[in-house]
């Protein structure tokens, strides 16, 4: 397969709010983990959902059988990257919700996608003394003297919803699994195509979490469909895929490209704010998209045809399984290698009658983790 690589100035723009996953991060600087079988050049370890992902809606408790009673009396600092998104808003709120069932004085702060407001906020979380800190999206290589500052402190931090890193300043990741994330969508555009789908991959390969995904997909896709084509891999910067540059890059590729484009893909369903006016503008009632992140936004965009498949995660309970981690560090136990977080497809044929994704999972996780912890009922 050949491909070709457009690449776009790199500038960090105001427009960032509408970010996911990474939003708030500015570089990939990751650590030099074992990626172990199934893992791309993004080196975050292997998951089992990363293997062999499911693309059917959990309906099984797939987390951890054991944990540490709750640890009572604790502070923590809940760090988002960005509240007005919401996705992280709903994993913000996760998080919380597990501290607060945990019986901890939670805190939640808005990063506003700023490394130097999330630095700020989690040296404010220091001098004020609080027991654990969690950050919701940032990859750890972009806040390196706030997470020294934490350790020499003596406060864990947990990084919840970005990828395992090789990374001594953070004392436990609560990760989904961002390989089989890719997967799922190359699984779909297989199978949709036929085995001869044409892909144009829009790729971010300076936030860890949407290049790791991506490079995931166009390994699937080039490893188990020899007649499938990446048309193009296009590169974008993580702050430009928020501003109007995404949709200009978009029209360029259909310009570029026409019908020779049946697939386009992008890593963030917060890019739909500019991408969808674009692929609107194009007209081509046979353009299929492909993006992740099953938020509000972009299951409206499933529900009126616009995009056919978004590969998801429940985000509260990733939330909830980033207290689970600061509870097992708290007790002074080792945390759980993986969280247990659940990928898998929603698409045009379930995306109908549904507020965003979440609505699909059938487990109720709050519970399990109440029930691991000895605080049901409290």
């Amino acid at each position: 397969m050949e491909s070709r690589t457009l690449r776009l100035p790199l500038m960090i723009s105001a427009l960032a709010a509408a970010v996911f996953l990474a939003s708030c991060s500015a570089t990939v600087q990751q650590g030099g983990g074992d990626g172990g079988a199934g893992s791309t050049d993004g080196g975050a370890e292997t998951i089992a959902a990363d293997a062999n992902p499911d693309p059917n809606p959990p309906t099984a408790w797939t987390g951890p059988t054991s944990s540490p009673p709750a640890q009572s009396g604790k502070k923590v600092t809940i760090v988002s990257c960005i509240n007005t998104s919401p996705a992280a808003h709903d994993l913000a709120m996760g998080a919380k919700e597990g501290a607060d069932a945990l019986g901890w004085e939670s805190t939640v702060v808005d990063g506003k996608a700023q490394t130097t407001v999330q630095i700020s906020a989690i040296e404010a979380a220091v001098s004020a003394k609080v027991d654990g800190i969690i950050t919701i999206c940032i990859d750890p290589p972009t806040i390196p003297t706030a997470l020294q500052a934490a350790k020499d402190a003596g406060i864990p931090v947990v990084s919840a919803s970005a990828p395992m890193l090789d990374d001594p300043l953070v004392a436990a990741f609560a990760s989904y699994p961002s390989v089989g994330y890719g997967k799922l969508v190359a699984d779909w555009i297989i199978e949709d195509s036929g085995g001869k789908g044409k892909v144009v991959v829009i790729d971010v390969p300076n936030s860890a979490a949407g290049h790791l995904t991506q490079q995931s997909m166009i390994e699937q896709i080039e490893a188990n469909c020899p007649e499938c084509e990446i048309v193009e891999t296009a590169e974008i910067s993580l702050g430009d895929a928020f501003s109007p540059k995404l949709g200009s890059l978009v029209r360029t590729l259909e310009q570029q490209h026409g019908e020779s484009m049946e697939y386009l893909t992008f890593p963030f369903a917060g890019m739909w704010g500019q991408a969808g006016p674009a692929i609107r503008d194009i007209g081509r009632s046979d353009l299929k998209v492909a993006t992740y992140d099953g938020d509000a936004v972009i299951t409206q965009a499933c529900q009126e045809g616009l995009v056919q498949a978004v590969a998801s995660f429940p985000l509260k309970w990733n939330g909830w399984a980033a207290a689970d981690q600061m509870n097992r560090v708290l007790a002074g136990e080792e945390p759980v290698f993986d969280v247990g977080i659940p990928a898998f497809m929603m698409t045009s044929e379930n995306c109908q009658g549904i507020a965003d994704a979440d609505q699909l999972v059938e487990v109720d996780f709050a519970s399990e983790y109440q029930k691991l912890w000895g605080t049901s009922g409290k």
